[in-house]
C-alpha cells in the first residue's frame, strides 16, 4: 500500500540481538574507530575547530569544510551537488525525491523501478512506500559464486521503468561488477533514460584485487550516490555520511524533504568526519587489512566443512552470504533461521539469517569486517564438534 512502511525485518533482528548476544559474525560495519583513535589523527585545524566548538545549528547541506573533504573523494562533484545526511535518511530522502519527480514534475504515473536483490530493505521499501512500482533484479549462483546478471536486468524493464537502484559492493552477497559490467549498467540507464540509485556504503574496500569502480555520480548526470562514514571509513557511530547528484532537481527535493527531518549534521560528528576523511587512505588501509586476515580465516574454516557449509567468496565489502546445507538445516525450527537460533543460544554468535532479507531460507550473511572474527570461528568450530 502506497504510504505505508511495513516493519523493517533486518533492523527489528538487530534491535533483540545486536548488543545482547556476545559474539557478532552478523554485523555489516567494520572495527569501528575509537574516539582517541580519530582525534590523535586529527590535524591542527581539525585539533581548532574541535576544540572550539559550539554545540549549535550547523549548516543544513553539512560544513564547507567537510563538503571539500567529500569533494575529494570524486572527480566531478562539487559542494553544491552534496547533501550531509544520516545514510538511512539519506536513502529515505532520496527515494522521496526520485519518486516525486518522476509523478509530479513529469506527471508519470505508477512509475516502476527495479532494485538489486536480496536488499536492505529500505532501498526497494522507501520508494513503494511513495507510490512507485517495484521489480527485482536478483543475485543468482554461478560457477565463480554469486552474480547479478545483465541479461536478467533487462527483463526486468518495462516501457515505464523509470530507475534502477544498485547496491555494490553487494549487501549481502559482497558481489561487485568488473568495471566492464558496471559501465553496461550505467550505459543502460543512460540509454533507457533512467535515474540510477547507487548505495556506495561498502565503496573502497575491493577483496579481489580489483580496483574500485568510480561513484555512480562521477558517470552519470542522473545518478545519486550515497556514502559516508559507517562501514568502510570506520565510524557508524557518528551517524553521518551523504547522497551526491549533480542532477538539479532531486538535489532541490532532498534539501526540501530534510527540512522535515534532521534538518542539519551534528556538529561533533562533523568535525570527526573531517579528520577520518582527511585520513581516508589511512583509515581504509586498516579495514582492508582486516577483511585480508578475516576472509583467509573464513575460507579455511568453511573448508573444513563441505558437507555443512558452501562459502562463495566475496569481491568487496565486509561481508559474504554463505549457504547452510546438511543436518544444520534441521535444528530447531530448520532452515538456516533454525541454524542461527541454536548457534546464538548455545555459544552467543550471532549470523544473520537469509530469512531477515526475505530471501531464501538456507542463506546466512557473514560479517568478517571485525577484528576478533578469527576468534568467533575457533568458538564456532567447538560448537560443529559438539553437535557432530
Amino acid at each position: 500500500m502506497a504510504g505505508d512502511l511495513p516493519p523493517f525485518i533486518l533492523e527489528r533482528y538487530f534491535a533483540k540481538y545486536e548488543f545482547t548476544v556476545k559474539y557478532q559474525l552478523s554485523t555489516s560495519d567494520g572495527e569501528a574507530l575509537s574516539m582517541s583513535e580519530v582525534l590523535a589523527m586529527a590535524d591542527e585545524e581539525c585539533k581548532a575547530l574541535w576544540e572550539k566548538l559550539l554545540l549549535s545549528y550547523t549548516e543544513t547541506a553539512g560544513h564547507p569544510l567537510l563538503l571539500k573533504e567529500i569533494t575529494q573523494l570524486y572527480t566531478s562533484v562539487k559542494p553544491e551537488n552534496i547533501m550531509v545526511i544520516a545514510p538511512q535518511e539519506g536513502i529515505y530522502l532520496a527515494m522521496k525525491a526520485i519518486a516525486m519527480h518522476l509523478q509530479k514534475d513529469l506527471n508519470i504515473e505508477n512509475p516502476h523501478v527495479v532494485t538489486t536483490f536480496p536488499a536492505y530493505q529500505s532501498l526497494y521499501e522507501d520508494i513503494n512506500s511513495f507510490g512507485c512500482e517495484v521489480s527485482h533484479w536478483t543475485a543468482t549462483l554461478g560457477q565463480n559464486g554469486w552474480k547479478f546478471d545483465l541479461d536478467d536486468l533487462r527483463t526486468q524493464l518495462k516501457p515505464n521503468t523509470k530507475a534502477l537502484i544498485v547496491n555494490f559492493p553487494h549487501n549481502p552477497t559482497g558481489y561487485c561488477p568488473d568495471r566492464e559490467g558496471f559501465d553496461q549498467i550505467v550505459a543502460l540507464c543512460k540509454e533507457r533514460d533512467l535515474f540510477l540509485f547507487s548505495d556506495e556504503m561498502y565503496w573502497l574496500v575491493r577483496m579481489d584485487g580489483k580496483e574500485s569502480n568510480p561513484a555512480a555520480v562521477d558517470v552519470y548526470d542522473k545518478a545519486v550516490s550515497l556514502y559516508g562514514m559507517s562501514k568502510t571509513l570506520g565510524m557508524p557511530g557518528i551517524r553521518l555520511g551523504w547522497v551526491a547528484t549533480k542532477y538539479q532537481r532531486i538535489m532541490e527535493l532532498i534539501a526540501q524533504y530534510k527540512d522535515y527531518m534532521t534538518i542539519c549534521p551534528p556538529a561533533p560528528s562533523e568535525i570527526l568526519a573531517i579528520i577520518g576523511l582527511r585520513n581516508k587512505e589511512r583509515i581504509v588501509q586498516r579495514l582492508k587489512d582486516i577483511c585480508t586476515t578475516n576472509v583467509a580465516a573464513c575460507e579455511k574454516f568453511f573448508q573444513e566443512y563441505p558437507d555443512l557449509f558452501d562459502w562463495y567468496p566475496p569481491c568487496g565489502g565486509t561481508i559474504g552470504f554463505f549457504r547452510v546445507k546438511g543436518k544444520l538445516l534441521k535444528l530447531g525450527k530448520g532452515g538456516a533461521l533454525g541454524f542461527a537460533d541454536d548457534v546464538r543460544e548455545k555459544v552467543q554468535i550471532a549470523l544473520l539469517p537469509g530469512k531477515m532479507y526475505d530471501f531464501t531460507d538456507e542463506y546466512c550473511r557473514l560479517g568478517f569486517g571485525r577484528a576478533n572474527v578469527p576468534e568467533i570461528l575457533q568458538l564456532l568450530r567447538s560448537y560443529l564438534k559438539s553437535i557432530a
